[in-house]
């Protein structure tokens, strides 16, 4: 019997049968053995229930590693993403068929064979906690690793948290890494067990490496936090693919160049595909396309014992792209699901799917070939079924997968019927970016004539990925269409085109192509206005023009009414859309942080967070505008742990996650207050440029000229106050202090930018009378309006310019009236900017007579103030793989196809490692890299010397 494996005995007494379980643990150099109670205490235990005593063997399936698989192909690229030590999550999601038990298995083979701990469980439905709780310590044992505890006793080991507590200490004290793979994690139903797996994520010692299987990730694991952390990866069923070498080696080189491209073509890398047709090929069959061998395959192993009834629903049911009961019954009949899940030859290829056990998925093959067979024999019942399922998909609310089956049933402009249903170019405010990027995917461009709304809708793409030329011919060639937007399609809504259209308009503004001061941006205030109040508006729409002047209200400074508009938006939206809830969440944070009102900003941003964490692998889009906007508050606050990150500064990546001016100004101030920590202003200047490149090329005005005022403070910082003229100048920024500080015609971040950026102006040109003036009128507006954290930047800078004047006092007044603020808020970001001029005057202040009550905060914001950053970032470069040492050698001057040739990888190959290159060096360009990497004393080659 192998230790750490259960032993079932059985007597009968007077207590009827008597039960107990039998736990050998290695105890350094002693076995301790503890029994259970009776059958009867056991069942009062958690656990006692789902362990087995006398079918050890149940025991031994679920904590046994898989046997290696004959033919196994080594894919070198897969097995480095794979590496389950070098991350603390591995995640391998993936539909049936793509090889998921295999690579985990041999992932934890390699493990072993190194002589490290790789723990195996294999989970499924029945698994609740306590079962979890005595299969991990039996997976840990089967691994090789000591329970350390040589106290323990029956009584202990009937509780589960004793268990996974001493499991989780004998991790911990061991001090190697140490791996748990969980097969198929998907499988478990039970809230609780979900929550032992979520415990051992978060709260496991920091030597536990987690790896899991699944189809989909249970909503109850919280596995976002960890990948936006970058302490985990996703292996997806495009990872899994096979590549053409790679089918080459599976077939240990034996197919010929044509027959490699075609199974190539055919198969797109399906790893159960190239099983079959490897199958076939070893008995004897004809080696033919991918479809023809599963076609072969289907019609041999599956519809031999089939009756021809059972065929006919198979071939309907592979239309489905999930089985659905409710779904299925209403399209092909009452009773289908039932009979289909009472066919003995697709036991084993119905799995359930999504995490519910009322979902079912066809294995992907067979649907290929039910797709395939049905079109073929039956054209008509194809287009039928379809069209039945498109119908009821839609009436569900499930809009993309609705015309993706309208599609396939031809009927182009029902395509078209059901998106517009659906919203149209609204359909973005109820399910996000994401999907409505998936649904522009299925229109076409003939299909598009003969749907104005669904035209507005590709506008609205257009903005957000920067193709404003494109966005702006297409919407004047439809306004011209549609006289004015007053005219839809035949069959179609004069009322809707018009809200869309306002909708359009709006997006506009919120992106920051359309200045706030315009005629026409009160006259889309004025549209939407009407729309909010407008009796004949459906709610939901009104909802939306509620948020649209929430925001509007906000940019403006006028947080009274902005906050009466988004709480109204917000009570509809958490009931009609989960995304514009996370959205509403994003303003309402946005607002309580420019008043200073910290607490609320915190929360909201919290409870934002949590709802983009839950869809992040579907959308991960509110996940980084969440991060971004936390990040902000944080920076204010001098919370600067989470500047290490950087790759939500990438404007793309902002655009592709539905980002908006508020988003890209508090981005570009993340990436600034990082880059002068580690290099200055100069670092600061050439890290906002690729921001400052892309709201001129987007033409977004009114981050162009936001983001001017923040390069020309800047430019100041960094002793070039000539240039920072010339800017002021080329930038057309306002002239005259009414116009600086003008919250009519510009936005609270413009004016805080701008206005702070004519403060260090003229302050470094010692122009003090006009710099004073500028203050005291920024002072006022801030003041007027609410705006806390624009006030505390303008007394600090007011504080800076008294102090350079010579007044001494005058710069007390204001250092005294920012620490008022501060100790409100705790916002030390603006006082941190003018770190050496703040120190002199906190001294000062401290020898002069004052308020008792501001010594607290003076003594506070001392401290903080004298707590230098490193010059360099603080966080450790990782020690480089040898492959990556090869490939960082070469990266300087040689091209990814030279790097690939040179060491034997493929192009794809190379970009993986040079990814993880990046990542390590916390780096974003070739040369960064390896520039970095010689000031660590990594790169000791040249790549000119190879």
């Amino acid at each position: 019997m192998p230790k750490g494996m259960p032993t079932g005995t059985g007597s009968h007494g007077s207590d009827g049968v008597t039960v107990s379980l039998v736990w050998t643990c290695r105890l350094g150099n002693t076995v301790q053995v503890a029994r259970t109670r009776s059958a009867r205490g056991a069942r009062q235990s958690a656990g006692a229930g789902r362990i087995h005593a006398d079918r050890p063997w149940l025991l031994r399936r679920k904590v046994m590693l898989p046997d290696p698989v004959d033919g196994f192909v080594n894919r070198a690229e897969l097995a480095s993403r794979c590496d389950l030590q070098q991350q603390r999550l591995t995640v391998i999601k993936a539909p049936g068929g793509f090889g998921k038990t295999t690579l985990l298995a041999d992932a934890c083979h390699r493990l072993r064979a190194a002589r490290d701990v790789a723990a195996w469980l294999t989970v499924d439905e029945e698994d609740d906690a306590a079962a979890l709780a005595t299969y991990l310590p039996f997976a840990f044992a089967e691994a090789g690793l000591d329970i350390l505890d040589s106290r323990v006793t029956s009584h202990d080991f009937e509780r589960g948290d004793y268990r996974i507590n001493l499991l989780l200490h004998s991790i911990e004290v061991r001090a190697f890494r140490c791996v748990l793979a969980i097969d198929d994690v998907d499988r478990l139903r039970s809230p609780e067990s979900l929550n032992v797996v979520d415990q051992l994520l978060h709260r496991g010692p920091p030597n536990l490496h987690i790896a899991m299987t699944c189809r989909e990730l249970p909503p109850l694991l919280d596995v976002a936090s960890l990948l936006l952390d970058r302490r985990g990866v996703v292996v997806s069923d495009e990872d899994l693919r096979f590549k053409k070498r790679e089918i080459a080696r599976f077939f240990d080189t034996k197919l010929s160049r044509r027959e490699l491209d075609e199974l190539n073509e055919g198969s797109q890398g399906w790893p159960i595909a190239l099983c079959i047709h490897r199958d076939v090929r070893a008995g004897g069959g004809p080696v033919d396309m991918m479809q023809g061998i599963a076609s072969n395959w289907i019609e041999a192993r599956l519809w031999r014992g089939l009756a021809r009834e059972e065929q006919d629903l198979v071939l309907d049911v592979g239309l489905f792209e999930w089985i659905d009961g409710d779904l299925v019954d209403e399209v092909l009949g009452a009773g289908s699901t039932r009979r289909i899940q009472a066919i003995p030859a697709l036991s084993g290829l119905l799995r359930t799917a999504g995490g519910s056990k009322d979902v079912l998925t066809l294995q992907p093959l067979i649907r290929q070939y039910c797709a395939a067979k049905r079109s073929r024999e039956s054209p008509e019942r194809y287009r039928t079924i379809h069209r039945s399922i498109a119908d009821a998909l839609a009436r569900r609310g499930r809009v993309v997968p609705a015309m993706r089956h309208a599609r396939e049933a031809g009927d182009l402009h029902r395509v078209g019927e059901i998106l517009e249903a659906a919203g149209g170019p609204r359909f973005w405010l109820r399910r996000g970016m994401v999907t409505m990027a998936a649904a522009n995917e299925l229109l076409t461009n003939d299909m598009l004539e003969g749907f104005p709304r669904l035209q507005l809708l590709r506008c609205i793409l257009m903005v957000w990925s920067g193709e404003l030329v494109e966005a702006r011919a297409t919407y004047d060639d439809l306004n011209a269409r549609t006289d004015g937007f007053t005219r839809d399609r035949e069959g179609g809504d004069n009322r809707e085109l018009y809200l869309d259209n306002v909708t359009y308009r709006y997006l506009l503004l919120s992106c920051g192509c359309q200045p706030i001061g315009t005629p026409e941006a009160s006259a889309l205030v004025s549209d939407i206005n009407e729309m909010a109040d407008h009796p004949d508006v459906e709610p939901f729409a009104k909802a939306v023009a509620e948020y649209a002047m929430g925001e509007i209200e906000t940019t403006r400074g006028n947080f009274e009414d902005a906050l009466r508009w988004t709480t109204q938006s917000r009570t509809v939206m958490v009931r009609r859309s989960r995304y514009m809830a996370m959205v509403a969440d994003f303003q309402l944070g946005i607002m309580a942080m420019v008043q200073g009102r910290v607490a609320d900003a915190a929360k909201a941003y919290s409870r934002s967070q949590r709802a983009s964490k839950s869809d992040f692998l579907q959308d991960a889009g509110p996940a980084v505008v969440a991060e971004v906007l936390a990040t902000e508050l944080n920076l204010e606050r001098n919370r600067t742990a989470s500047l290490a990150r950087r790759s939500h500064t990438m404007p793309t990546l902002l655009a592709a996650s539905g980002g908006w001016l508020d988003v890209y100004m508090a981005s570009s101030e993340v990436a600034v207050a990082l880059a002068i920590r580690e290099g200055g202003p100069d670092a600061a200047l050439d890290e906002l440029q690729e921001m400052v490149s892309f709201a001129a090329r987007t033409e977004r005005q009114t981050l162009t000229r936001a983001l001017a005022g923040i390069r020309i403070s800047l430019l100041v910082t960094a002793g070039r106050t000539e240039e920072a003229q010339r800017l002021w100048a080329d930038a057309n920024l306002p002239q005259g202090t009414a116009a600086v500080v003008d919250l009519e015609t510009q936005t609270w971040r413009e004016m805080e930018s701008i206005g702070c950026a004519a403060l260090r102006l003229l302050t470094a040109g010692e122009e003090f009378g006009a710099a004073r003036e500028c203050a005291d009128a920024m002072l006022a507006a801030c003041a007027e309006r609410g705006l806390r954290r624009s006030l505390m930047r303008c007394r600090a800078l007011a504080m800076v310019l008294e102090h350079r004047a010579g007044n001494p006092n005058a710069a007390i007044a204001h250092l005294s009236e920012y620490l008022r603020l501060f100790a409100e808020t705790d916002y030390a970001r603006p006082m941190v900017q003018e770190r050496e001029v703040g120190l002199a005057v906190l001294e000062d202040l401290g020898e002069a007579p004052g308020e008792a009550g501001l010594r607290d905060a003076a003594v506070a914001l001392t401290a903080i103030l004298q707590e230098r950053p490193p010059v360099q970032s603080a966080v450790a470069v990782p020690a480089l793989t040898t492959r990556e040492q090869e490939i960082l050698e070469r990266l300087e001057h040689w091209r990814d196809k030279e790097i690939a040739v040179a060491l034997d990888l493929s192009q794809d190959g190379v970009r993986y490692h040079v990814k993880k290159i990046y990542r390590k060096l916390g780096v974003r360009s070739r040369f960064e890299a390896t520039r970095r990497a010689r000031a660590e004393g990594i790169l000791t080659v040249s790549s000119d010397d190879r």
